[in-house]
């Protein structure tokens, strides 16, 4: 992908008279974290349904190595390089954690014809071991190589939100979306997914933009923020000067802060 790995051009989207998302321009560089926050409501899960085609925009442009993802199939996101987890655990309730972490490589996956497969020639062998050996590699690299066997959803919580950021990793995206992930998670949790999330950045060379509500995690985390609010952004730049700006200050905390403040 280019610099911009991606960006929001003018998006705007309404469900009937409500605009969710209104004009709104940001963008993510490569390997870069960048944090999208706001207070409920603001429309930032929406913007994540905009990138997964969940939701088609009414105006603007989103574009993705140079790809117009408002042009794009919502099953054809994934091969372009973007994974992402979502606010609720939607892991398979049927498979183990092994068949997540093979089933989340389907855009990698080379089709073999259905002959080669149903004969199980040595091509299909090599290229299932390979499957096999990139899912273990990811599985170890989130602890979570132990519960390979086990299904996937009978694990504690903690657990499952590393199968399901495993389970996007897997494919591996240059941009990660990470949809509240520190949502259920005690402190000492919290400080481990923000360890996680930077060893993603280094060591697997992935964009993250992240929707999180824990705002002090995403201003100790995120090298740049933008905050959205009513579906407008309101403030874009370094975590110190979006703390600052008295406009994200009042959407927070609903008390404007003015020049004698």
């Amino acid at each position: 992908m280019t610099a911009s790995t991606l960006e929001f051009d003018g998006v705007s989207v309404a469900f009937g008279g409500v605009r969710a998302l209104d004009d709104v321009s940001f963008s993510v560089g490569e390997r870069e974290i960048v944090g999208l926050i706001g207070p409920n409501g603001a429309g930032k899960t929406t913007a994540f349904n905009c990138v997964s085609r969940f939701v088609r925009p009414q105006r603007g442009r989103l574009l993705a190595g140079g790809v117009d993802l408002t042009s794009v199939a919502p099953h054809e996101i994934a091969a372009l390089g973007i994974a992402r987890t979502f606010q609720g655990l939607e892991l398979f309730k049927s498979m183990t954690v092994a068949e997540t972490l093979l089933a989340g490589q389907h855009s990698r996956r080379r089709t073999m014809g259905a002959l080669s497969s149903a004969l199980r020639l040595p091509s299909v062998r090599r290229a299932e071991a390979v499957e096999i050996a990139h899912a273990r590699e990811v599985a170890d690299f989130f602890s979570i190589e132990q519960y390979w066997d086990r299904m996937a959803t009978e694990l504690p919580y903690g657990v499952q939100k590393r199968v399901d950021i495993a389970r996007a990793l897997v494919s591996a995206p240059r941009l990660l979306l990470l949809d509240e992930p520190a949502a259920g998670l005690n402190v000492e949790a919290l400080a481990e997914l923000a360890t996680v999330i930077r060893t993603i950045r280094a060591e697997f060379n992935t964009a993250v933009l992240l929707v999180e509500h824990h705002v002090a995690m995403v201003m100790e985390l995120c090298d740049r923020v933008c905050v959205l609010n009513f579906g407008r952004v309101i403030a874009d730049g370094r975590p110190e000067e979006v703390q600052r700006d008295p406009a994200v200050i009042e959407a927070y905390l609903g008390t404007k802060v003015t020049d004698d403040a």
